[in-house]
């Protein structure tokens, strides 16, 4: 019994030291804040006071991604938002911001943060331009045709991506080959996936800007066939099947050829004798 409560106690002075340093890690990670302080701004640097600021802070070859708002301050158009999370210098942190007044929606370039920072926990990214204007309210559509030359490709799926890579909208082309995608205005790229051909992308397409949709044509290539000894698969099942279809026949022939040469000699003898 003794050595029971003795080998018990040793378990948990191992082990309770252990639970505790990981329970402070994570207690340390989520009291962590980065603050992003700026000056937001239209494409000419004339500043933007009193718009919602909208900040997007993900971290390269990981899951995370947080976001926050705030309003600019109506004289000097100065913001300051502060967001969970723990900087880490060894991987790609990067921070996309938006502005949104009651008429419009302004799109900033991608900051990388390593050029940015004052401390690990505070970064200053200075004056922000607006780099698109897209106008509140319009019902947004990227449409198209899928081809290859001539022929209209239906059975093709098309995607329409953020820049985060979020998925913003899909369709499949029917037999008309077109495609038609609803969003919202912003910077997008086109995927397009279909059996026996390359898929397809285009980058920043830029929707809303200018018109409520934009239309984008896309031209597929076939993929490369694989090929087994100069044949694709189809040819080499048939090469096989003939091959095969050969040696059963073969045998076919030789067992009738077998059965007549030895037909009637068949003897029956007696064990008893």
């Amino acid at each position: 019994m003794r050595s029971r409560i003795a080998a018990l106690l040793l378990v948990a002075v191992m082990v309770l030291p252990m639970a505790g340093l990981l329970l402070s890690a994570d207690e340390a990670y989520a009291a962590g804040d980065v603050t992003f302080t700026g000056i937001a701004q239209d494409s000419d640097g004339n500043p933007l006071g009193d718009v919602e600021v909208r900040l997007d802070w993900t971290v390269s070859d990981t899951d995370f991604a947080v976001s926050g708002t705030a309003h600019s301050n109506v004289d000097d158009g100065s913001f300051s938002i502060a967001l969970p999370g723990t900087y880490d210098d060894s991987l790609t942190n990067t921070v996309t911001i938006s502005y949104r007044n009651e008429l419009h929606i302004m799109i900033c370039d991608d900051i990388i943060l390593e050029d940015y920072m004052i401390s690990g926990t505070t970064f200053d990214l200075g004056g922000v331009k607006a780099l698109y204007v897209f106008t509140i309210g319009k019902n947004m559509t990227v449409m198209g045709t899928v081809k290859y030359g001539s022929e209209l490709i239906s059975g093709a799926t098309v995607s329409l991506l953020k820049s985060n890579g979020a998925v913003a909208g899909t369709d499949t082309t029917g037999a008309d080959g077109k495609y038609e995608i609803k969003c919202e205005p912003g910077t997008y790229t086109i995927t397009v996936k279909r059996g026996g051909f390359e898929d397809q992308t285009i980058d920043g397409v830029v929707v809303g800007e200018d018109s409520s949709s934009i239309t984008k044509d896309i031209s597929l290539v076939l993929a490369p066939e694989q090929t087994y000894w100069g044949l694709d698969l189809p040819h080499l099942f048939a090469v096989v099947g003939l091959i095969m279809a050969g040696i059963l026949l073969m045998i076919v022939m030789a067992y009738i050829v077998y059965t007549r040469g030895h037909r009637g000699k068949l003897k029956i003898t007696d064990d008893e004798d």
